[in-house]
């Protein structure tokens, strides 16, 4: 059987149209199928879509996945269990499946247009010859889409331009004014590196703060990169040597991170020593505002209002209301719950506390209790359970190597979709 994958731009396009599809198609009776059905409803949730459709041949591969049932799913379409695929950006990843046809209904990812880089690695998902000898892709233009047909056609004809490193091509990306704004705020010892102004993207302030970590790891270990070398026409040797002396205080050297700058190295150190603690369970339970207080420290610590200003450091109506959502997640699975459980302590919270439960984090209303709702709150936790795991514990965890390894336990548990309750 021919197996195809569609691309749409967004986790709930892709599964909408899964869902669709599935509607007008029979189970396949296959005991692969089923078996991998139980294991998805006993591991997240009875009422989760996916469970449901994949029983019928069809499948969605999006970001929140736990990484163990996005493994198996893949493992099915090279069997050709699974015939049809819905997927998000996530595809563009290097993930190779052995597709026939390929429809594309977008050509942006995010709010980004595709470069003709992305386009052609999504185009060649299709067509390996470990598995066909060729792929057809097409092109769907429904009739609100406001995309013309030929700019398709422009994206397919577009030549890929040449390609370099990304530690190369990341210095050429800055300005003269951020390379400048990088030089000035090492000499005079600065070691936040904040944005330069109210109007410099996030992408350009990360990508800045990033080379600005490297070149001063590069001019205090005298490692002449390509970084430092880009840069050599803005720091003389009686510049890097002033840079060294502003950074020769242990507490002001630069981590091997070089998304944590020094001071995010040095704050947790002496709020330590100070007595900085982690939360204590209290008759056998963490309690609500005690992780709280911790989330709120610890942001303050970490400064992440000013380095994680969209994500951990957010602030909504004067209050980090992303912390108070990722410290009801993080109770249930520091107290060694499994993600079954958690989402179903989730249900059981906004049943109780039904009032603003946001929808596509655009709108919201009162939550009702059925398997819409259901799907959009699983999806939700789903993708903070993705962030904590790669953002937020990467920071919270740190210090105590018993606390590492522990949290190396958990994330990988929880990642997995594996039951927790062993590791309490």
């Amino acid at each position: 059987m021919r197996q195809t994958i569609a691309y749409f731009n967004g986790k709930t396009k892709a599964v909408e149209a899964a869902r669709d599809l599935a509607e007008h198609l029979e189970e396949l009776e296959d005991p692969e199928l089923t078996t991998l059905s139980k294991d998805i409803a006993n591991e997240v949730h009875g009422d989760y879509y996916l469970a449901r459709i994949i029983k019928k041949g069809i499948a969605y591969h999006i970001g929140y996945l736990p990484a163990a049932i996005r493994m198996r799913i893949e493992d099915m379409f090279r069997k050709g269990k699974i015939t049809t695929m819905f997927c998000t950006s996530t595809f563009l990843e290097g993930v190779n499946l052995p597709a026939d046809n390929l429809f594309i209904t977008d050509n942006r990812i995010f709010r980004s247009q595709m470069n003709p880089v992305d386009f052609r690695n999504l185009i060649g998902r299709v067509g390996w010859v470990e598995y066909n000898l060729y792929g057809n892709v097409i092109f769907v233009l429904s009739e609100d889409d406001k995309l013309p047909e030929t700019k398709y056609v422009e994206t397919f004809q577009e030549p890929v331009p040449e390609q370099t490193l990304s530690i190369d091509a990341g210095p050429k990306t800055l300005t003269n004014p951020e390379r400048k704004y990088i030089v000035k705020a090492l000499k005079e010892g600065d070691i936040e590196l904040v944005k330069r102004n109210d109007q410099q993207s996030e992408e350009s302030y990360i990508m800045m703060r990033k080379l600005g970590l490297i070149l001063l790891q590069d001019i205090m270990n005298d490692n002449n990169s390509l970084v430092r070398q880009s840069f050599s026409d803005l720091i003389s040797k009686d510049d890097a040597a002033l840079i060294k002396e502003k950074f020769k205080d242990s507490f002001a050297l630069p981590d091997d991170d070089i998304n944590i700058s020094a001071d995010q190295t040095r704050n947790p150190i002496i709020a330590i020593r100070q007595g900085l603690e982690y939360p204590k369970m209290k008759d056998d339970k963490f309690r609500y505002d005690d992780v709280i207080v911790f989330l709120e420290r610890l942001c303050t610590i970490f400064k992440w209002e000013e380095y994680e200003y969209s994500t951990l450091g957010k602030v909504t109506k004067g209050q980090h209301m992303k912390l108070r959502w990722y410290a009801v997640i993080l109770i249930q699975w520091m107290s060694g719950q499994g993600l079954s459980n958690i989402l179903k302590q989730d249900i059981w919270h906004h049943v109780h506390y039904p009032d603003n439960f946001w929808i596509n984090k655009t709108q919201t209303t009162v939550y009702k209790d059925n398997i819409e709702f259901r799907n959009i709150l699983f999806a939700d936790t789903l993708e903070v359970i993705d962030n904590l795991s790669f953002s937020a514990c990467r920071i919270i965890f740190c210090g105590s190597p018993t606390n590492t390894r522990k949290f190396v336990e958990l994330r990988s548990s929880i990642i997995t979709g594996m039951n927790m309750s062993s590791m309490e």
